[in-house]
């Protein structure tokens, strides 16, 4: 399933590129190198925290574990695009993504996937919006805000679902999906640092070999 989420974001990328005239692909190559990164690096280390903790149930699209492949991708995706302001992009591969949920699995569970779905983009959303760039100084701790805000995000859908369909679960349900979230989060936050470093080496790169160009 992974390499199918990545073929639609890959597919969409390349069919956005095709539009660029001719003398700004230069530009915009970079920016989809920015983004293949911080979708590759986000959801990757999602992946691995996941296989760390749960093992390969990860890989089992029956598993509530696979939330860490498929949460990771879209979470990776919303965030670089919310963070480049394409909202329309965003939201064109969103739903994309999305629909090919819903193909690909089950529409047994429609509200609940939506709602978690949604609360992945909206926590993308308040991380790009308000916190990655404005915490440009504590880099260290930045994951553990999107984990926080995942946490508490996943808390609010569980107990709204709690809420509707079984009121008499108890918290304890709700209070276990909160970790979930949190490792969400955690993974993701850990990978877009990493992108972020990854990228700032290649500018470094570049700039370094202009700068000997130029001497």
């Amino acid at each position: 399933c992974f390499p199918l989420y990545i073929l639609i974001v890959s597919f969409y990328i390349n069919l956005v590129e095709q539009s660029f005239k001719p003398r700004d692909r230069s530009v915009n190559r970079k920016l989809l190198l920015t983004v293949l990164v911080i979708v590759i690096s986000g959801s990757v280390s999602c992946i691995l925290l996941g296989i760390l903790f749960f093992g390969f149930e990860v890989f089992n699209s029956k598993s509530p574990f696979f939330q860490f492949v498929a949460y990771g991708i879209i979470g990776s995706v919303s965030f670089i695009l919310f963070n480049l302001k394409r909202y329309r992009d965003a939201t064109f591969v969103l739903v994309l993504l999305y629909l090919f949920n819903i193909l690909l699995f089950s529409t047994k569970y429609l509200l609940t996937g939506l709602l978690y779905f949604l609360a992945v983009i909206a926590g993308s959303y308040i991380y790009s919006a308000y916190f990655f760039n404005q915490a440009k100084n504590i880099k260290t701790s930045r994951p553990l805000i999107l984990a926080g805000i995942y946490a508490i995000l996943f808390l609010i859908v569980t107990l709204l679902l709690v809420f509707i369909y079984e009121p008499t679960a108890g918290k304890l349900f709700a209070i276990k999906n909160m970790p979930i979230g949190f490792l969400i989060g955690l993974g993701l936050g850990l990978g877009i640092e990493l992108s972020d470093y990854i990228i700032s080496q290649i500018r470094n790169d570049k700039k370094k070999v202009l700068d000997k160009g130029v001497d």
